[in-house]
């Protein structure tokens, strides 16, 4: 018998920060601090803890469960199943110490460090509607992965005229234990919606979820929100200077390279069509940041990463 682990959560998308807040807030999640021996494999996919309920149990939070126990997926995967189960189970009733099972919809999706800040992605949409004013915002949840990307009034650019460019947030955290916590700047072009991420030095912020007390961790968002933007300075000049610069020989190659793995074979055919060494840094970033809106989350951050740094390139 195989294991018959619980379907991952798929991707959504909204495109209002209420809505995307409405949305978490019917698929709650739940925290329970158990002792490890107190975790019991019941079948193939699913466990047992505190009350003795059965739940079943995604194969990402499996992976972490192997993990607190010394052991690999990869190097069980291929075993005798109950063997696998027994082997586990006794790791389990050895281990000291308690761990941390969250749960959405009955189902175990993540098991975690009990020194884990249990800190939300309803937490974090939450804090930012509290202390960002972003006029525009779009949230993407996936796997436990949440994605918010807005811009405020506050800040808008103009590299060519009628070309207006709003400055804002990239906001990334997982719940599941799956990445930390951490805020870019973002831009976002009005005429076409499409944005890029921008690392720039000091600007990136990443935090891990322990050694935090959760409402700081939350509260620290509206801190580094400002501190995002005032940053921001200097932003102009260097799309200014994207629209005068040609890609060249090298750069062309390299951000065809790059690039070449999010974009895909037909991606990549239409890069070289549409740009050339000729063409300008901003005609590359804008192309990058358009062809991503039709990508799924991965591979569309990836492109907008990238149309980012050809940014961070202009830096004097």
């Amino acid at each position: 018998m195989p294991f018959e682990f619980a379907s991952a959560i798929p991707e959504t998308t909204h495109l209002d920060l209420d809505e995307a807040i409405a949305s978490l807030s019917r698929q709650r999640l739940s925290d329970t601090l158990v002792s490890a021996s107190d975790i019991h494999l019941t079948s193939p996919g699913f466990v047992a803890f505190g009350s003795g309920d059965e739940r079943p149990i995604t194969k990402s939070a499996y992976v972490q469960l192997l993990h607190f126990v010394s052991l690999n997926w990869e190097d069980v995967q291929q075993g005798d199943l109950p063997d696998v189960m027994s082997q586990v189970q006794t790791r389990l009733q050895d281990r000291p110490g308690q761990l941390l099972l969250r749960t959405k919809s009955r189902t175990v999706q993540a098991i975690l460090s009990p020194t884990y800040t249990p800190v939300t992605n309803l937490d974090i949409l939450q804090a930012a509607k509290e202390s960002l004013a972003m006029s525009k915002a779009t949230v993407t949840v996936f796997r436990g992965y949440l994605r918010l990307t807005g811009v405020t009034d506050r800040v808008t650019f103009q590299p060519a005229v009628g070309d207006i460019l709003s400055g804002g947030w990239e906001i990334t955290n997982n719940e599941f234990g799956k990445g930390v916590l951490s805020m870019n700047q973002f831009l976002l072009r009005l005429v076409c919606t499409n944005g890029a991420v921008v690392h720039d030095g000091e600007a990136e912020h990443r935090y891990v979820h322990r050694g935090w007390q959760r409402e700081g961790l939350v509260q620290h968002l509206s801190t580094i929100g400002e501190a995002t933007i005032s940053r921001m300075g200097g932003m102009d000049e260097r799309l200014r200077r994207m629209t005068e610069t040609r890609l060249g020989t090298h750069r062309h190659v390299d951000l065809g390279r790059a690039s070449a793995r999010a974009l895909g074979k037909a991606g990549v055919e239409t890069f070289n069509e549409t740009l050339t060494p000729d063409s300008s840094v901003y005609d590359a970033y804008n192309h990058l940041t358009f062809v991503s809106q039709k990508k799924k989350l991965g591979p569309r951050r990836e492109l907008e990463i990238i149309a980012g740094g050809l940014l961070g390139a202009m830096m004097v």
